[in-house]
């Protein structure tokens, strides 16, 4: 018989089958429960000239290496201890207090480990030197046994679906193959702060309770196989690859970003989208105009603007039938509204770019609610091909030539009706003044036109330069905004080797706040991911649909308020380049009352035609709550 050394007995051991007589009671050294009648153990070899111990081992128990490695604590080596010479002891998992038996413990974490353990991932591991052989995994009903590397076996693994060579664990009744890598993966994954702030736990396959949406890996972007495991945090809905929660790699986490990244290719800084629609005369249309006509040029003429007009009381714009008034400092608007009643008061809107006024030089004509920034006064009357982030290739080849020349065209002022497509951002707008090239009709709204040729933006902080390229019609790729196709249309790509980031000029304009009433106590803020912390699901308060918990919102967190970015017609919707609030006089046939352009919200249809006009343009008189279609008010008017 074949003598074996053990490190808690004095005497060597020996593998045999045990005779229990007269119900004799043998226990285990090893786990302290009983040995049956002809069961093989490990006895000493002296038992029988007098051992005193009566020293013997189950099987199993007696194969236990001294050093092992465990899933359940990965940072250091588990070493077999008897417990009997440790008191007070009990298992970090099961809690089950050690008494006359063996374990793993781990002294310099005072982890211990009971060999007995259910709640282990290999309850029943037979363990050879740093190798679990045979693994229960809870993943799987049967018992997994370790296949040794073979350099002309390539499989792919039933956890990651990557193919390898490596070290495998294999059933034998289901033909499932896991890498010894991913097989002996922890349960629960620590927090990492390149990675969630949460615990990440782990799944055999796609949590079936969050399959009601399609998640991308939070890492790299990919997708899933639902079948394959994974990391995730229910509470944020933040799902891993088993490789990308695992990697050690920051490459795509590192905040370092080089000079370059910062700046634009004339030198200037980057603007970082979003922008609050406030801010875009300043932050976006002045920087265009600079690059344009010239810093010392653009400077003048808005000096000369206000020396010219200080004295004067009006100044005859090209583009309104009445001459405006030049705000220039903050006391005449205090002035203006001394006049006004608090509840009269409304936001200005520049009748050229249809962005919100929030400071001087602008001009007025208060009559007629008409507003334009001093700057929207002096845009470039063409866009320069020669200008870097006006290339003619972005734009694709004129119709009729192969260069577009875009001039600065006047919509007539007078017309309530006609408005201009946008041919980058597609949407309808109705300033005044847009570009247009003379030969193909191909037209460009002032915010579109403005756009730099290089941005940042806060939903990509990572890799911290975009640029301004034309997604050509082979070419597939997805917004990462809306998630919608890009087909033929300008957007934004990183210029990051690898990264296919790229966002649509719909997405880069949208602002980052909006107020949805009035009476609403916070503002809502475009949110990239609202789902952080916040368990529960997202229902839009408009269309009252549920939203997916990762998509583009207006969120406010304190009110727990979500609207879609379609919902929010007027700020991120189809009417977002639509000034409202002019008011008009028709003929008293229509109505007796003034009647104000508006987004409809009074009535749920026309008074003349009775179509649905809930949430479309029209004219209503907030008087009477009478409500008229466009195209009701466009018949009454001209036929």
């Amino acid at each position: 018989m074949e003598k074996v050394e053990h490190p808690f007995h004095e005497h060597p051991v020996t593998l045999k089958e045990i005779v229990v007589i007269d119900e004799e009671s043998l226990d285990c050294y090893g786990c302290g429960n009983g040995i049956s009648n002809l069961e093989r153990a490990y006895v000493c070899v002296e038992a029988e000239k007098g051992c005193s111990s009566r020293f013997i081992l189950h099987k199993r128990c007696g194969e236990f290496v001294r050093k092992i490695w465990h899933s359940s604590h990965s940072e250091h080596p588990l070493y077999l201890v008897d417990f009997r010479r440790l008191r007070w002891h009990e298992c970090d998992l099961c809690r089950h207090k050690f008494g006359l038996e063996l374990g793993y413990r781990c002294d310099r974490c005072d982890f211990d480990l009971d060999i007995r353990c259910k709640s282990v991932v290999g309850r029943d591991e037979v363990i050879g030197g740093d190798q679990v052989r045979e693994l229960q995994h809870p993943s799987h009903n049967h018992p997994l046994l370790l296949m040794r590397k073979q350099p002309t076996l390539v499989f792919y693994c039933d956890a990651c679906d990557t193919p390898d060579q490596d070290m495998a664990y294999v059933c034998s009744v289901c033909e499932i193959l896991i890498h010894k890598s991913c097989a002996l993966l922890p349960s629960l994954l620590p927090t990492n702060r390149h990675r969630h702030h949460h615990h990440l736990s782990l799944s055999s396959r796609f949590p079936l309770h969050h399959r009601d949406f399609e998640y991308k890996c939070a890492v790299c972007d990919k997708d899933f196989d639902l079948e394959c495991w994974v990391y995730y945090c229910g509470d944020c809905r933040y799902f891993a690859h088993l490789k990308c929660a695992t990697s050690t790699q920051q490459d795509n986490f590192s905040s370092n970003v080089n000079q370059e990244e910062i700046n634009d290719a004339d030198g200037s800084i980057l603007i970082q989208f979003p922008l609050e629609a406030s801010d875009i005369s300043r932050e976006l249309i002045t920087p265009f105009v600079i690059r344009e006509i010239g810093k010392d040029l653009a400077a003048s003429c808005i000096i000369d603007m206000t020396k010219t007009n200080a004295s004067s009381s009006s100044f005859l714009f090209d583009h309104h039938k009445h001459p405006l008034s030049l705000i220039c400092h903050k006391d005449d608007i205090e002035e203006e509204e001394e006049d006004e009643d608090d509840e009269v008061q409304m936001m200005k809107i520049c009748n050229v770019c249809v962005t919100p006024i929030s400071s001087p030089p602008y001009y007025e004509c208060a009559a007629c609610n008409y507003f334009v920034h001093s700057v929207c006064n002096i845009l470039p009357k063409d866009l320069s091909s020669s200008s870097p982030d006006q290339s003619l290739q972005l734009y694709g080849d004129c119709r009729r030539h192969k260069k577009h020349k875009f001039t600065l065209s006047t919509r007539s002022d007078e017309s309530l009706f006609n408005t201009d497509d946008c041919s980058f951002c597609n949407y309808t707008t109705n300033g005044i003044l847009v570009y247009k090239c003379e030969e193909c009709r191909m037209k460009i709204d002032v915010k579109c036109a403005s756009l730099p040729s290089s941005i940042k933006h806060a939903y990509h902080p990572h890799h911290n330069r975009l640029i301004k390229t034309r997604v050509v019609e082979e070419a597939i790729m997805y917004c990462y905004g809306c998630r919608e196709n890009i087909d033929s249309l300008i957007a934004y790509k990183c210029t990051k080797d690898g990264c296919d980031f790229v966002l649509c000029l719909s997405c880069v304009l949208l602002p980052r706040s909006a107020i949805k009433r009035e009476w609403d106590k916070h503002p809502l803020l475009l949110t990239f991911d609202a789902s952080i912390d916040h368990p529960s699901d997202f229902y839009c308060d408009f269309c009252e649909e549920q939203m997916h918990p990762k998509s583009w919102m207006y969120h406010c967190r304190p009110c727990d308020n979500s609207y879609h970015l379609s919902c929010l017609e007027t700020t991120s919707g189809c009417y977002r380049n639509i000034k409202f609030g002019r008011q008009v006089e028709f003929d008293a046939r229509l109505h007796p009352h003034p009647l104000t352009f508006n987004y409809i919200t009074l009535q749920k249809r026309c008074c003349i035609c009775d179509d649905d006009v809930y949430t479309y343009k029209g004219f209503e008189c907030a008087s009477c709550n009478y409500v008229v279609c466009l195209r009701c008010t466009w018949t009454q008017t001209y036929l």
